[in-house]
C-alpha cells in the first residue's frame, strides 16, 4: 500500500486548490481533499528550482479551534506543518528539522511532492515503504 492508498481523503475526498505563500515567482501547486473530517494538503513544486514555501491556507471548519495542532509529509517525517492564523484564515506554517534537530525553513525539491496530514492520522514510519501511512 502507498500513502495515497492509505488516506480515505486522497482517495475520495473533495478538491480545494489552496494559496501558498512562496517567496518564489509560482511553480507551487497545492489542493486539499477531504473526507470524513480529515484532510491531506498536497504540495506539488511543478518547477525546476527550489521552493521556499512559508505557509499555506488550510481548513479553517476544521482546524481554526486546533492552534498549534501538528502536521507531517507522510514520505518525510522531518518535514512538518503547525496550525496557526493567517488574518482570517487558517493556514499550516511549514518546517523541516534538521540532520542536528534544529528547526529550518520548508524548501520544496525541484518537481516533488509533498503530501502533509494532521500528525494524529498518521502511522509511524514504514521503513519498507520508505513513508507514512493514514490511519483511517
Amino acid at each position: 500500500m502507498c500513502p495515497r492508498g492509505a488516506c480515505s481523503a486522497l482517495r475520495r475526498g473533495e478538491i480545494y486548490f489552496r494559496a501558498a505563500h512562496d517567496t518564489s515567482n509560482g511553480g507551487v501547486l497545492a489542493f486539499s481533499r477531504i473526507d470524513g473530517g480529515h484532510e491531506a494538503l498536497v504540495i506539488s513544486n511543478t518547477s525546476g528550482d527550489w521552493k521556499k514555501i512559508d505557509r499555506l491556507v488550510i481548513d479553517s471548519a476544521l482546524n481554526k479551534n486546533r492552534p498549534f495542532a501538528r502536521w507531517k509529509n507522510l514520505y518525510n517525517g522531518n518535514e512538518f506543518g503547525t496550525v496557526g492564523q493567517y488574518g482570517d484564515v487558517t493556514a499550516l506554517y511549514l518546517g523541516k528539522i534538521s540532520q542536528n534537530g534544529t528547526p529550518e525553513e520548508f524548501y520544496m525539491a525541484p518537481e516533488s511532492v509533498a503530501i502533509f496530514v494532521d500528525e494524529s492520522n498518521m502511522t509511524a514510519w514504514n521503513g519498507d515503504l520508505g513513508a507514512h501511512l493514514c490511519k483511517e
